[in-house]
């Protein structure tokens, strides 16, 4: 059964490139009674463009909306929710087209209200978040569409969260440059969105969840204008994922394993400062030049000590890694404006390359 809609819940969103702790940070604010945190289902942006203005859908733009939804679930699992998608569907057919007006972001809260957290009741919460890293360099355009949310950005040591990349990466590049431009990238979106708007994000050091959870806990209650009641059924075991129903190609199936066994990770303080050993001094200084512009003003402080020389000779040694990671963003962005028929064809082709869907 689908749950009641209920109109007035706020809905904000966790920001933050990937590997920097926004999966660890929904599990603990799903913990709060007022919150009910969903898994990464990236439809929002993925129409946004289109369908941000429209005051009425029909059956068909509905049928596209799902469609990416079911494709997108293949290869970001809705561990520790359950989603009756065909369910939900002709909910929102039937919402569709019994009514004369109604707005994109009325449709996503709708769809948002049925992921259902394993395990406990979240119909009364009074704020749902919605967690994606893409949504990181989107963040402006979902502003301007959703005005009233507020964004909470977790932001992670670079050095950490490349090595982290580098150890756990599922199907992009391992490159130390390549991840650090990246890393800039997002970290340079978001920070630039946080200095316009203080005044409704949230800036979360990944360090400071796992040494003051406290004291971050406090600052987000605060910021969400929630109650600190929480949920005492909420237990780890929901957010295991059975890795044995998920078939895709061989060759990406190790790191697929990988990545999401990763998440199921809790909180660990013994890896925050990992990256002085497992990175090696020239992938350290790589890190420090490509990141060091953004991370400082973030309060992260770069440990190399080299001449502009140095550092031009770092940049040009790395100029084709560099290129595809401002390559990668730049794409992304681009596939923004793409029509959705289009953006799913893509990703359904894709789907098939990765062995997730028989041809």
């Amino acid at each position: 059964m689908t749950v009641d809609f209920i109109k007035d819940k706020k809905l904000h969103f966790i920001i933050g490139i990937g590997r920097s702790g926004t999966t660890i940070l929904t599990k603990l604010l799903n913990t709060f009674q007022d919150v009910h945190c969903l898994p990464e289902a990236n439809f929002l942006v993925f129409f946004l463009n289109q369908y941000k203005n429209k005051q009425s859908f029909s059956s068909t733009e509905v049928n596209l909306l799902f469609d990416q939804i079911k494709l997108y679930a293949l290869s970001h699992p809705w561990v520790g929710w359950e989603f009756n998608l065909s369910e939900v569907k002709s909910e929102c057919l039937e919402v569709v087209k019994t009514n004369t007006h109604i707005t994109y972001q009325e449709l996503c809260n709708r769809i948002y209200q049925n992921f259902k957290v394993i395990g406990v009741d979240k119909v009364n919460a009074s704020v749902l978040i919605d967690k994606n890293p893409s949504y990181t360099i989107f963040v402006n355009k979902i502003n301007q569409s959703f005005p009233e949310s507020k964004f909470i950005w977790i932001v992670r040591d670079y050095r950490a969260n490349i090595l982290s990349r580098k150890q756990s990466i599922f199907l992009k590049s391992a490159n130390i440059a390549y991840n650090a431009i990246r890393w800039l990238l997002y970290n340079r979106e978001a920070y630039e969105f946080y200095v316009k708007n203080k005044h409704k994000v949230l800036l979360i050091k990944y360090e400071d969840l796992v040494l003051n959870y406290e004291d971050v806990e406090l600052k987000i209650i605060q910021f969400l204008n929630i109650t600190p009641s929480k949920e005492l059924n909420l237990n780890e075991g929901q957010q295991k994922v059975n890795l044995d129903e998920f078939k895709m190609a061989d060759k990406f199936k190790n790191r697929f394993l990988k990545k999401y066994s990763d998440l199921n990770k809790t909180l660990n303080s013994d890896r925050l400062s990992v990256w002085k050993e497992q990175l090696t001094e020239k992938e350290i200084e790589i890190c420090d030049v490509l990141c060091s512009s953004v991370a400082k003003k973030i309060g992260y402080d770069s440990i190399s000590n080299l001449s502009l020389f140095k550092k031009a000779l770092i940049v040009i040694s790395n100029f084709v890694p560099i290129c595809l990671g401002y390559f990668d963003i730049f794409k992304d962005k681009l596939l923004y404006y793409v029509f959705p028929s289009l953006k799913i064809k893509r990703l359904h082709k894709k789907y098939i390359e990765l062995g997730f869907i028989e041809k």
